[in-house]
Order: structure tokens, then sequence, then C-alpha cells
């Protein structure tokens, strides 16, 4: 018998089992002196360990032994006294006891055992007993055995230039990293670290170290890719290649020839395989490293660990039912309403209440822009005479706002996140005038990625000046869209690439050595940065222009 199968048969006895372990942990907190309530519940959180290990279900079975720990270890006092020990553990017993019940609603719809999304329940117990994080790659069926990385023809040759470029990026790696903190620009900001690690493997060439910052860079460029969310255990791992590279700066030779840790390597792997990203240097790494698929990817994950985070789903699957019933109630009413329907005669009166109950429903369940636009439309019926005969403009009004509230309820039963937007009249005032600037942006990104490719190209040519015919063209539009989104200094740089390239590269005036076009890539992925810092919101990123601008100075 299956796994899933046999669930199905202790399904209701593990409910129960934790609801009582509820029910006596509240009895021993009203009451500390009362032990064997507190050693029941204990017994029992043993007792779904149990059963999530004759079930072989790993995720379950470790977040109940921790939790079962915790109880052991109980800090009654901190506790009572609410400091900031006693918090941390009392969020950690409320929300597992929540997320067990979930997960079982999960396993009983999905069919499916899936320890990974039970990583940050575990890791939030195992921080209220003072112990680390288990690496987001816990669960990841792999063993790192060899450390490898692909041999190149650089010679490892660490000097003071060397120096002053790793402080460079890793400037650069930590501004862009700041932004990831703070959850904004985050696509831009992949791009500017996956830049800045790409330069260290340069520099660290056939060293130790290099394998670990191969990699490094291959999963940034992943999770840029796949527009991968950055949750505390990925920070931690981008946090510890930020060390490495001050390593590199302070310990110098002796940082390059030090082998990295097998954990992190594996933590770096795992981000490459989940992100399912299908680019050469992925591909290459997970024929190197022989790593076996997940069968999930990293967006479906996310969305897996916030559906367990949302509310029950008997819960949101209830509200949903009870507002579908309702919504289809008033769609009858209007389609009676346009039809003249004379055998159900229309009443406003009926109508306004129906309204009124979906959205102080929509309200308390946090669909506040639907409600506000139903609101209005049944402000609009309350001022109707009970017997008026509607026009079929107010009814088509009333049409588009149910519909509207009938896609966030959608949401609602999937177990989606629901979207706290501006009411949807005010947002569409300004969609003419965000379409104009996000097709100005994307034509921007474009042309900046256009004219890196065709540098790239001329490099690998050794020089062939066909591949920069176009150059100019393209960073021409790339100036004009920079001018009508009002950034004259971002067109300035833009400018004096294309003269760099024009006016030197084409016409053969200088060489082109790595340290030079290492200035023009610089200034171009810079830009890139800036621009993509326009999307989030009206502010630029004035530290990527300063690096742009630094950059483009040794052009002139």
């Amino acid at each position: 018998m299956s796994s899933t199968a046999s669930f199905k048969l202790v399904h209701e006895e593990l409910e129960n089992t934790i609801q009582e372990a509820q029910k006596n942990l509240e009895t021993f907190l009203s009451d500390p002196s009362d032990i064997r309530v507190l050693e029941s519940a204990i017994d029992e959180i043993n007792q779904v360990r149990g059963t999530f290990v004759m079930l072989e279900d790993k995720g379950g079975a470790i977040l109940c032994e921790e939790f079962g720990r915790l109880l052991t270890e109980l800090p009654v006092s901190d506790i009572q006294a609410q400091n900031y020990r006693g918090k941390v553990v009392s969020d950690a017993v409320t929300q597992t006891l929540l997320i067990l019940g979930r997960y079982f609603e999960y396993l009983g719809i999905r069919q499916q055992t899936r320890p990974e999304i039970l990583l940050p329940s575990i890791n939030r117990v195992r921080k209220a007993r003072g112990l680390q994080d288990l690496r987001e790659s816990y669960f990841y069926n792999y063993t790192v055995t060899h450390i490898l990385k692909p041999r190149t023809q650089a010679v490892f040759k660490l000097d003071q230039q060397s120096l002053i470029n790793l402080r460079k990026y890793r400037h650069i790696y930590q501004a862009s990293f700041l932004f990831l903190l703070k959850g904004e620009r985050t696509r831009g900001a992949f791009k500017y670290m996956h830049r800045a690690v790409s330069q260290v493997v340069r520099i660290a060439a056939n060293s130790n170290i290099a394998p670990m910052f191969w990699l490094a860079a291959c999963a940034i460029d992943c999770m840029a890719a796949s527009g991968a969310q950055v949750g505390p255990a990925r920070k931690l791992t981008l946090a510890q290649i930020d060390r490495q590279i001050r390593l590199l700066i302070t310990h110098k030779d002796a940082a390059f020839q030090q082998k990295p840790a097998k954990d992190l390597i594996k933590e770096l792997l795992y981000i490459i395989v989940l992100c399912k990203v299908d680019s050469p240097l992925a591909t290459q790494i997970k024929r190197v490293y022989k790593l076996p698929d997940t069968d999930v990817s990293d967006h479906e994950l996310s969305e897996q660990i916030d559906l367990l985070n949302s509310p029950g789903q008997s819960v949101m699957q209830s509200v949903s039912t009870a507002l579908s019933e309702e919504i289809l109630n008033v769609k009858e009413m209007v389609d009676n309403a346009a039809r003249n329907n004379q055998s159900i005669p229309f009443s406003a009166k009926a109508l306004h209440a129906a309204l009124i109950k979906i959205t102080d429903i929509l309200k308390m369940v946090g669909l506040v822009s639907p409600s506000n636009v139903l609101r209005q439309q049944a402000d609009m019926v309350g001022g109707w005479a009970d017997r008026a005969a509607p026009s079929t403009d107010q009814l088509l009004r009333i049409a588009d706002a149910v519909l509207y509230a009938e896609s966030a309820i959608g949401r609602l039963s999937r177990g989606a996140p629901v979207a706290n937007v501006e009411d949807h009249i005010n947002e569409a005032a300004g969609a003419q005038l965000r379409e104009a600037k996000v097709a100005l942006i994307d034509e921007a990104s474009s042309g900046l990625a256009t004219a890196k490719r065709s540098i790239t190209a001329f490099i690998d040519s050794n020089g062939d000046t066909i591949h920069l015919a176009n150059v100019k063209a393209t960073l021409a539009g790339v100036k004009g869209a920079l001018v009508f989104l009002g950034s004259q200094k971002a067109a300035q740089i833009v400018q004096v690439c294309s003269d760099f390239v024009e006016k030197k590269l084409l016409s053969k005036q200088v060489s082109y050595s790595a340290d030079v076009l290492e200035h023009l890539a610089d200034a171009l992925s810079s830009m890139e940065f800036f621009i993509e810092t326009t999307i989030s919101d009206d502010t630029n990123d004035m530290e990527a222009l300063k690096v742009a601008s630094h950059a483009a100075a040794h052009l002139r």
C-alpha cells in the first residue's frame, strides 16, 4: 500500500491527535504546575511522528521530532514573562501546530509527500531551540564527492590590479545584494551580482576556490532567469558568497588555494537544478556533476510553501463556496433584469442587499479592492426605486464589478496570494502611461542586451568589426528611450559607449585589450541595472549610475 493510501486511513486520527495536543498545551500554559498535560502533549506529538515515519515522510517526521524536543525543553518562565525567547518559543509552538494541521490537508489534496515545504517550519522550531537552520538542499538526494570545474587557459596570478578589481566587484555585489535583502529590484540585482561573480571567476582562473564561484555565477544567473524568490535560506547562501569574496581580498593567495565547503557546493547545485533553467552553463554543470533532477521547480515549491502558510484550505473553501453562491444569485438578478423577465420582477432592494452581503464578506477575508468596487455599485443600486428598470449601461457596470469579484474569489479558492491593489478604476486611469513607460524600458533593456551580444561576438571573433556594424544604431535607440524617460545623465553615458565603439573600435584606433573592453562591459552592465530600477518604482539607483559613469570615463 502506498504512503498516500495509508495516509487516508489515518488522516482523521492524526487530526484528532493534533487537536488533543493543542488542548493539552493550552492547559499547561495556563497552569504550568500540571506537568502531566505537557507530557501528554509530547506523547501525542511523538505518536504523530511515528505515523510520519511509517508513511516515509521525512519532512513530517523531522518536524515532529524537533517539535517534541522543543516541548521537552520548554522554557516556561520565559513564555510566561513573554521576553524575546519566550515570544520566539510561543510563536514556534503555535505556528507548528497550525502547520501540522494544514500539512494534513495538503497531503489529503495533493496525494504526495513534499518534505521541502516543511523546511521553514522545521527551521522555526530549530531557531526556538537555539540551533542553526537546516540548509535548503537538506532533502536533496545528492552527495558531493568531487568539486569540479573545467580548466581554462588562463593562469592564476594575483597582482595589485586584481585586488583592486576584487574590491570593486565586491562593492557591486554588496550593493546589489542590499536590494535583494529589501525585496527590491530583484531582477536587476541578480544580473548585477552575476556580473560581479563572473569577473571573480575570471580572476580565480584554475585556483582551488574557482569552482565555487563558477557554480555561484550559474546559480545566480538561474535565479535571475527563473524569477526565483529569495527566502531566508537563500539569503544566507548569497551572504556566504560575499564572505568568500572578502576572504580573497584579506587572505589573498591562501584564500584562493582553500577548497570550498561541500555543503555550500551542494546548496549551489541544488539551486541550479531547482530553477529548471536550460542555459548552456547550467546544462554543462548538471552533466559534469551528474545531478539528479527534482520533480518540482523553484516556482512550484514557493507556491506550495505559500499555500501551506495561508489560512486553512477547509476555511477558505467554505468561504469561497458561500461567496460563489451569493455571486450566482446576483448574476441571475442582473440577467433577469437585462432580459426584462416579467415572470421574475426586478427588485432593487434585493439586489442591493445581496451586493452589500458580498462586499462585507470580501472585506472580511482581505479582498479589499473588489469589495470597494462592488460597494460603489451597491451604493448606486441603493438609490434606485425598488421596481425601477435599470439601463443596459448600469447593468453592465454591475456585471463588470461582479466578474472582478468572482476572479478574486477564484484566487481565494485556489489558495493563491490575495493581491492588495489599488481600486481598479483608479488603476486604469494610469494604465496607458505605465504601458508606454514599460515599452521604453523594454526597448532600452533589449537594446543594451543586443549591444552586449554584438561586442561579445566581436571579441570571440578576434576583432571582426562586422559584428559592430549595428551597435551605433542600437545604442541610439537606447539613448532615445532614456531621454524620454527623463534620464539625461544615463543617455550621455550610452552616447560615450556608442562613440567609443564607433570612433575607436570600428576605426581600430585602440586595441581591444581586456582592460578596455572590461570598462565597456562594466558601463553597459551598470546601465542595465540602472534601467531595471525604473520598473519597480520611479526612482533610479544612483550607485549603478555612478559605476557606469566611472567606467565610461575610461572610454573617452
